[in-house]
């Protein structure tokens, strides 16, 4: 009997990739960095267990945190009322961290098996 794998639903952060494609409409450099996330496409062979999930979860409670404390900082920096230049810049490092806090600690658990 062929044991039947479970779709691996990581596998759809690959799509906000094409937001890249705004870059070439419009001719801005700065939306090709979207296309960076069609490497999620990677996961949809790999099978996706309780573990993963776990691990998923596990890494999604790091990113949770990171947002906590990056959207006080941003608050706090609305509150003194810095430029919004620093405001917007401190938003997109934001996304940034929360992109790189799950993808680090999430690779970190798969690879440890915690």
């Amino acid at each position: 009997m062929l044991k039947r794998k479970m779709f691996n639903p990581i596998a759809f952060l690959g799509f906000i990739g094409l937001i890249g494609i705004i870059g070439i409409i419009e001719g801005g450099w700065d939306w090709f960095i979207f296309f960076s996330w069609f490497v999620w496409f990677a996961w949809i062979k790999k099978p996706a267990d309780e573990r993963f999930f776990i691990n998923v979860n596990k890494a999604a409670r790091n990113g949770f945190i990171i947002a906590m404390i990056g959207i006080s900082s941003i608050l706090a920096l609305l509150a003194m009322k810095f430029s919004y230049r620093i405001i917007i810049i401190s938003v997109i490092t934001l996304f940034e961290a929360l992109l790189f806090g799950f993808i680090i600690s999430f690779f970190f658990y798969e690879k440890r098996g915690y």
